[in-house]
Parts: C-alpha cells; structure tokens; sequence
C-alpha cells in the first residue's frame, strides 16, 4: 500500500469512543482480561494510517485434561472419563504502516510509533506474566486478545540511518476469560452429572428434557433425588440429574 493513497484521511482520532467519518483504528492494553475496566488500562496507540483491509480466520481450539483436546470428569458412579471440548478462536491480521517522510501530515517518527507499539503489545508485563491483553477498536470491529506475532519491515531511511517508512505486520489470537468460557463449555453432556436449580413454572419432565432430550425420565430423576411428591417443586431448589441410559 502507498502511504500517498492514505492522505484522504485526517490524524488522530484521540476518543476511542468518538463518532468520526474517519474512524481510525484504535489498539488499546489491559493489565487484566477485564476490558471494561478502566484501571487496568495501560495505555493505546490510534494509527494514522488505518489498515488498507484485514483478515478474520477460525481455528480449531483443544483445551484441558491428559490428551490433547479434552479434559478429564468424573461421572456419578465415580468413573473418570475425558470429555472432548473442541472450540474455535478467532485470529485477526493486519498491515500497519507507518511513515515520517512528510507524506502524511502530523505523523510521528517512524521509531517512536514502533517503540509505543511494542511497548504496548511486545513488552513482557511481570504484574500477570504475560504480555498485555489488548483490545482493538476500528468501526464495527472490536477484538479482544493478545498479540500472536510481529514482524516489522523498515523500508526507507535518512541519511543518517533513520526509518522513514516501515510496515508491521501484526496477528491476534482471541481470548476468553474465565466465566465466558465457562459459559460456553457448560457441560450440557447427559453423560455428566447436573446439578440444576428449580425455576418458576418448572416441572420434572420439562427439565429433564432439557438434559435428556427425553421427559420420561423424571421417575428415574424423582427416586435418586428422594422427591417425595414430583409435582410440588419449588422455585429455587437443587436437583442433581445423574447420567441415565436410554
């Protein structure tokens, strides 16, 4: 991309949440997974060359246990299983280049823009052990994740051996924390032991749809948990739904 195509655009956009025609594309570091919490922020870079385009790809993901792609459970009759949890993750990838010839009004030294994005991407953080977690913000994109790989291309020099052009090349991998994923991974498996609450206008067989994907089960249900009427349940009490056999 020739940073001459770019001039249309105007500088820096300083309000992450600011409407602009021109919305510029915002990279954002977090100390902690919580990206709404404005203390744990470090610090952000808005670009002043925006991406010339992006790209969006899934992989497959394995997490937990002994073997690769699973974790391991215990059912109710004490048996230990691995359970497979396969999820996909979303990996982003992008262009930035940056330019201090003088082709870009109110741009900054090449070397200072790629110290400040380093510095908020590269840079190991010993408060959590890891490199920052970041957000990206550009239009109707917003991603949260943390820097995969950086490979930075410098392409023209001063005399005195200065960058004056360079183009980094920069990958994301998303990331979840602890709740979100616990949210997704939710064990729906009738192979597994649930233990489940009573909501209003609940009853036995409807709930065991839910899990078994078949009411007739309620009876089996009804004499582990030692239910001594199955139609008077109440909001707000804990039924444990074991694995069954069809």
């Amino acid at each position: 991309m020739d940073p001459q195509k770019m001039l249309h655009q105007p500088a820096n956009v300083s309000d992450p949440d600011q409407e602009s025609e021109f919305a510029k594309l915002i990279i954002t570091a977090y100390e902690v997974d919580k990206f709404d919490k404005t203390f744990s922020k470090i610090g952000n870079m808005t670009v002043t060359i925006n991406p010339e385009s992006y790209q969006s790809k899934y992989s497959s993901h394995s997490e937990g246990g002994n073997k690769k792609g699973t974790k391991t459970i215990k059912l109710a009759n004490g048996k230990l299983v691995d359970l497979k949890i396969i999820q996909f993750r979303e990996e982003v990838s992008f262009d930035l280049w940056f330019d201090s010839t003088g082709a870009i009004p109110e741009s900054n030294e090449v070397k200072d823009d790629i110290t400040t994005l380093q510095d908020l991407l590269v840079k190991y953080n010993g408060s959590i052990h890891s490199t920052n977690y970041t957000k990206l913000q550009w239009g109707s994109m917003k991603f949260v994740g943390q820097l995969q790989s950086l490979s930075i291309d410098f392409l023209l020099f001063n005399a005195q051996g200065d960058p004056l052009r360079a183009k980094a090349s920069l990958s994301f991998s998303e990331m979840q924390d602890a709740e979100t994923r616990s949210k997704i991974e939710d064990d729906q498996s009738p192979d597994l032991t649930h233990l489940r609450q009573v909501r209003a206008g609940d009853n036995l067989p409807l709930m065991c749809y839910r899990i078994y994907k078949d009411p007739h089960f309620y009876l089996q249900v009804a004499d582990f948990n030692e239910l001594p009427n199955l139609m008077n349940l109440k909001a707000g009490q804990e039924l444990e739904f074991p694995p069954l056999e069809k």
